[in-house]
């Protein structure tokens, strides 16, 4: 049995990416994922999970809503919020399990 994470990663140069790791139930580890996604809207801040059959992730930025599900990629912007204080969380994961 088998499963994926993902999750929205930031690095030392501010850059949001979003990652999937695949995590090997029996073995009790974690791989390479199937999909990786650099340069994200550096406000990226959501990741939720899209079911089968569809599959993949609807990204959350400043300025643009992005799906993806590692061979589609289809950003759509957004006009800024003007609200005073918008706190995002920097993280979401999930684990969609197959087999």
């Amino acid at each position: 049995m088998w499963g994926m994470a993902a999750g929205l990663e930031q690095d030392n140069k501010d850059a949001r990416h979003v990652k999937t790791y695949e995590v090997q139930m029996k073995e009790k580890d974690f791989g390479e994922g199937p999909w990786l996604q650099n340069n994200l809207d550096n406000g990226a801040g959501l990741l939720i999970p899209v079911p089968l059959p569809l599959g993949g992730a609807i990204i959350i930025g400043e300025q643009t809503i992005v799906y993806y599900n590692g061979s589609v990629f289809k950003a759509i912007p957004i006009r800024p919020v003007h609200i005073l204080d918008l706190t995002l969380p920097t993280c979401h994961n999930f684990f969609a399990y197959t087999g």
